[in-house]
């Protein structure tokens, strides 16, 4: 099974959810994984979409288990002469409440993305 959170929030609140039930042991490896990548959206990339991706599996007591992810568009950098990089600010907020979560948790925060 796969849950798709839309939002941020919407994935914090279902891990909080399932880590207040059960504890850290019901989160495979104790961690959770993320992603940060930029998506060109010119030609030349000045335009860049940032996007954090992070997922887990959850493990159920009858040791049926979930992939629990979210996808977010975090904004837009621009690689021209304004060096605006609101996309790359808005990911490591992101992160950091993520990492926040994992340290009050004993989790760890790994690179990657765990596909279906």
């Amino acid at each position: 099974m796969r849950i798709i959170c839309h939002s941020f929030d919407e994935f914090l609140q279902a891990l909080r959810a399932e880590l207040d039930a059960a504890s850290r042991d019901c989160v495979f490896q104790h961690a959770l994984r993320i992603s940060v990548y930029p998506r060109n959206m010119d030609e030349h990339g000045v335009r860049q979409l940032i996007n954090l991706q992070v997922s887990t599996i959850i493990l159920l007591p009858d040791d049926a288990q979930y992939l629990l992810e979210v996808g977010v568009d975090c904004g837009i950098d621009y690689n021209d002469s304004t060096h605006e990089m609101n996309g790359t600010r808005e990911a490591a907020r992101l992160k950091a409440v993520l990492q926040d979560l994992c340290d009050d948790r004993g989790l760890k925060l790994l690179p990657g993305v765990i596909e279906p």
